[in-house]
C-alpha cells in the first residue's frame, strides 16, 4: 500500500509546481494560454511517469491521470486534450501490457475533466465540494483496469482502485485549493488594474489610459492612416447638477458616455478627460468619417432625451475636432491644444456645434479681413476729414 502511495506523493509535488505555472499564464490570452497550460500539464504528466509503482510486465501505476484530468478541469478541454496526447504518446512509448489500459484511462481524466468544467462553468470561486466532484469525476478513469487480462486486473482492482480513487479526491482538492489561490490573486491584480485604467463611475477609460490607447494608436498605425481627436464637453453641465442634483449629473455623464461608445463603435476609443468632458480617438483613412460621427454623435445626444429624477430634458454637447495625418510632425500636445482651442470656439458660438480645429484658421483669415477692411475704412474716413478740415 506505502508503496502505491508515493507516485501520488510526488504527482501533487509536480502540481504544485504546475499551479505556480497556472497563475504566471493567466497573463497572456487565452488561446495561448490553453496551449501553454496544456504543455506544461503534459510535461508534469510525463514527469508523474517517472515515478510509477510497476506490477511487471509494464502495468504501471501513477499519478499521470489526475493531472491530465485537472488540466482539462482548469485549462479547458484543449489544454486537457493537448496534455492527454502528450502523457499518452510518452505511456505508448513505454510500453508494456499496461499501455492500452493507460492511454484509456489517461482520456478518461481529460474527458472528465472537461464535463467538471462545462457543469461548474468556472465563474465564480470554486467550492471544495466542487473540486472533490471533479476528483470523483477524474477516478472514474481506473475502469481502464479492465482492459487487462482478467487474471490481472482482478489481481489489482483492491489495492489499486482505491488507492488512486482516494488520490484523485485528494490530489483534485489540494491542487484545485493551490489553482484557485492563484485565480483569486489573478483576478485581484487585474481589479486593481482596471480601478487604474478605468473610470469607476462609466466603466471607460480614464485619462491615464487614453494617453497609453493614443501612444499605441498612433505607433501601430500604417500607411494611409489617419487619427482624429475629438474633445466633447456637455453644455451647461453645472445647471444640471445644481437643479437635479449630482445623481441626475451622474445619469447625464453614464448617458453620454454610453452613446458616445454606441456611436464610435470599434472605429476608436472613447475616454472621460475628466469632469464633464470626454475625448474620443478616431482611427480611420478618411476624414469624412471624423465628420459625420462628431455630427452624429452630437446630434443624437442632442435628439434622445434622458430622465433625470423623473424629468426628461435634452443635454447638449460641443465637440472641438483636431485632424492628424503626419504622425512625425505633429506632438499629440499639440493635437489636444488644437482640439481644445476647436472646443472653446464651439461653446463661443453657441455650444451645441462641432467646430473642426482647421476651420479655425479660416476664422481667424475671416476676422483678420475684417479687421482690416475696417482699419482701411477708418483711414479713409479720418483722410476725409482731415481735408474737409483744411478745405474749410
Amino acid at each position: 500500500m506505502m508503496s502505491i502511495l508515493l507516485p501520488i506523493l510526488f504527482a501533487f509535488g509536480i502540481m504544485s509546481l504546475l499551479a505556480i505555472t497556472f497563475g504566471a499564464l493567466n497573463r497572456v490570452t487565452i488561446e495561448t494560454r490553453q496551449i501553454l497550460q496544456g504543455l506544461s500539464f503534459g510535461c508534469g504528466a510525463i514527469a508523474a511517469m517517472w515515478v510509477p509503482v510497476s506490477f511487471g510486465d509494464g502495468i504501471l501505476i501513477d499519478g499521470r491521470a489526475i493531472i491530465v484530468g485537472l488540466a482539462a478541469g482548469f485549462g479547458g478541454w484543449k489544454a486537457g486534450l493537448l496534455a492527454a496526447l502528450m502523457a499518452a504518446t510518452y505511456r505508448l512509448h513505454l510500453g508494456g501490457l499496461g499501455a492500452v489500459s493507460g492511454v484509456a484511462g489517461i482520456f478518461t481524466a481529460a474527458a472528465a475533466g472537461s464535463i467538471w468544467r462545462v457543469i461548474v462553468r468556472l465563474r465564480d470561486a470554486v467550492k471544495p465540494v466542487q473540486l472533490l466532484f471533479l476528483g470523483a469525476l477524474i477516478s472514474l478513469n481506473t475502469w481502464s483496469v479492465f482492459l487487462l487480462p482478467m487474471a490481472v486486473a482482478n489481481e489489482l482492482v483492491w489495492p489499486v482502485v482505491p488507492v488512486l480513487t482516494i488520490g484523485a479526491l485528494i490530489g483534485s482538492l489540494f491542487m484545485g485549493t493551490l489553482i484557485e489561490r492563484e485565480r483569486r490573486m489573478f483576478q485581484t491584480e487585474r481589479r486593481l488594474t482596471a480601478d487604474a485604467f478605468l473610470d469607476p463611475l462609466l466603466g471607460i477609460p480614464n485619462r491615464r489610459s487614453f494617453n497609453a490607447l493614443v501612444n499605441r494608436s498612433i505607433e501601430t498605425a500604417e500607411d494611409g492612416d489617419r487619427r482624429a481627436l475629438m474633445v466633447l464637453d456637455i453644455d451647461h453641465f453645472k445647471v444640471v447638477n445644481d437643479t437635479y442634483g449630482h445623481e441626475a449629473g451622474d445619469e447625464a455623464l453614464k448617458f453620454v458616455a454610453n452613446l458616445a461608445t454606441e456611436v464610435v463603435g470599434d472605429q476608436g476609443h472613447v475616454c472621460r478627460f475628466g469632469g464633464e468632458e470626454f475625448a474620443i480617438l478616431l482611427e480611420t483613412r478618411h476624414f469624412d468619417s471624423a465628420a459625420h460621427i462628431s455630427e452624429t454623435l452630437r446630434h443624437r445626444i442632442c435628439v434622445t432625451p434622458v430622465e433625470l429624477n423623473g424629468t426628461q430634458i435634452n443635454l447638449t454637447v460641443s465637440i472641438g475636432v483636431a485632424l492628424l495625418e503626419d504622425f512625425g510632425k505633429v506632438a499629440m500636445s499639440e493635437l489636444f491644444r488644437q482640439a481644445d482651442l476647436a472646443l472653446y470656439r464651439a461653446k463661443r458660438s453657441g455650444r451645441n456645434l462641432v467646430i473642426f480645429a482647421d476651420e479655425l484658421e479660416i476664422l481667424r483669415t475671416e476676422a483678420h479681413i475684417d479687421l482690416t477692411k475696417r482699419r482701411a475704412l477708418r483711414d479713409a474716413h479720418n483722410r476725409m476729414r482731415e481735408g474737409r478740415v483744411s478745405n474749410g
